[in-house]
């Protein structure tokens, strides 16, 4: 009997390996994808939080009105966050129709939105919320 590694061995080896390697390369590509995708999120949550808060801080119906107005186009903006990601953002709101809980009470619904591109097809996330301002 000879010892030794014959060829076919070696190329068995080498085969279980590459099919190894690849695995866990696809995995590490898809952790990256993962991440960048959820610090999108992060940055659009961000946003939406900031621009929602200054409805909140309106004092009056027509103060919000305004500001809600003033992004009735989609704008840029920027995260604050520091991602390192090189991404444009744009945000727009929509005051929705009011409801009536109550009588005599009425809520509002402001609907802010973020689009951003993902890599691919564009990405959104829209929150709403309620602002008991009086009836506008």
């Amino acid at each position: 009997m000879k010892k030794g590694i014959t060829l076919i061995e070696v190329l068995v080896t080498s085969l279980v390996l590459v099919i190894g390697v690849t695995g866990l390369m696809s995995t590490f590509v898809y952790c990256h994808r993962t991440i960048i995708q959820n610090t999108h999120r992060q940055n659009a949550v961000f946003i939406i939080s900031e621009h929602l808060e200054g409805v909140q801080n309106r004092e009056t119906a027509s103060s919000v009105l305004d500001y809600v107005s003033n992004y009735a186009d989609p704008k840029p903006v920027t995260a604050a966050l520091n991602s390192g990601l090189d991404q444009d953002y744009l945000i727009s709101m929509k005051m929705g129709p009011q409801i009536e809980p109550f009588p005599g009470t009425f809520l509002n619904i402001v609907t802010a939105t973020v689009t951003w591109n993902g890599g691919g097809p564009n990405r959104t996330m829209s929150v709403s919320m309620l602002t008991n301002e009086p009836e506008i």
